[in-house]
């Protein structure tokens, strides 16, 4: 699945439909994605299975087939292969394929790499692609409880709107500039590179904003919580800023790039308001995540509360659905 979000005005979208890439900066990320939401039985298990195994098999028999017709019709004279820096590597004769030569590149790019003959081109699944499908927008907005696993977001402002409900973002890449995870989610954000750019607004903006998280009761459950992964960027960028009078959000474990400006959290339209704010960073690391000279009123003193009610699933799975969810 490639997705791709992007501003404030957010549609509901599915994969099923193509579209033409707009002229702007926003574009799609390739990645192996996996989303699904809570069933609480076994015939959703079931569901599932059905769905999607003979999608996996159908994949790989067209992958499967495409590398031997690629086998049939390589020559059988010994073929040589230049690369960038000028390096060359020799084929051997029809034995080589498009694997083979990733693997000659390196291991890594073989094996992150779709292979397929399609019009002679290698896939690499680690890189954007542009323009290579239709897309819809997703709007997470389901308290039923949903995982997303391996997907990337690419946008500017508003790249994911994480509305309502219980939610685990797993392995995601996410990319914005302002308020690039926004709304009133109850999530946690697991082993997930956030990166900043200003992309065609670096001319205009000098700084941006990760968050903004809305959350508007000391009853309200919401909250953002990002447990390990990293942040990195091209631009400065705040951790995150006030959408509502109690935001809350926790950075647990993750590594914070200099991106990251000193003061590390911004109040926003709620200033005045900074002691209902939740808003913590634990155990972090890197040259980001010095708190001397962070705001006064980031809660330094939550440490114990993030890893017991925070850190762990139970923050998002009080009803235990995510052992409903198959294994991937």
């Amino acid at each position: 699945m490639l997705l791709r979000l992007s501003a404030r005005s957010i549609r509901r979208f599915t994969a099923s439909h193509s579209v033409s890439p707009p002229p702007s900066r926003f574009t799609s990320l390739s990645s192996f994605c996996t989303v699904s939401s809570m069933a609480g039985s076994n015939q959703k298990n079931e569901a599932y299975l059905s769905a999607v195994i003979p999608k996996r098999i159908t994949l790989f028999e067209q992958i499967q087939a495409d590398q031997l017709e690629k086998l049939k019709s390589l020559p059988h004279d010994p073929i040589k292969v230049t690369l960038p820096d000028g390096s060359v590597k020799e084929g051997k004769k029809w034995e080589t394929t498009p694997m083979d030569i990733a693997a000659g590149i390196s291991k890594g790019l073989a094996n992150s790499a779709l292979i397929s003959s399609v019009n002679d081109e290698l896939w690499d699944m680690s890189r954007p692609l542009e323009g290579d499908c239709k897309l819809e927008l997703f709007k997470f907005d389901s308290d039923k409880g949903r995982d997303t696993l391996n997907c990337g977001f690419l946008g500017l402002q508003d790249t994911l709107w994480d509305v309502q409900g219980r939610h685990l973002f797993k392995n995601c890449y996410i990319e914005g500039a302002i308020d690039f995870i926004f709304g009133s989610g109850q999530s946690i954000y697991e082993d997930c590179h956030i990166h900043a750019t200003a992309g065609v607004l670096a001319s205009i903006v000098n700084f941006g904003y990760i968050t903004a998280q809305a959350r508007w009761s000391l009853k309200d459950p919401s909250g953002f919580v990002f447990v390990r992964g990293s942040v990195t960027g091209t631009m400065n960028v705040y951790l995150g800023r006030a959408y509502g009078p109690f935001s809350r959000v926790i950075f647990f474990q993750t590594d914070l790039a200099s991106v990251v400006v000193p003061q590390g959290w911004f109040p926003w339209n709620y200033a005045g308001h900074e002691s209902r704010f939740t808003y913590a960073e634990v155990e972090c690391k890197g040259e980001g995540s010095h708190l001397s000279r962070r705001v006064p009123w980031i809660n330094k003193d939550v440490s114990t509360l993030a890893k017991d009610q925070f850190a762990t699933y139970s923050f998002i799975d009080q009803d235990g659905w995510l052992s409903s969810i198959p294994p991937f």
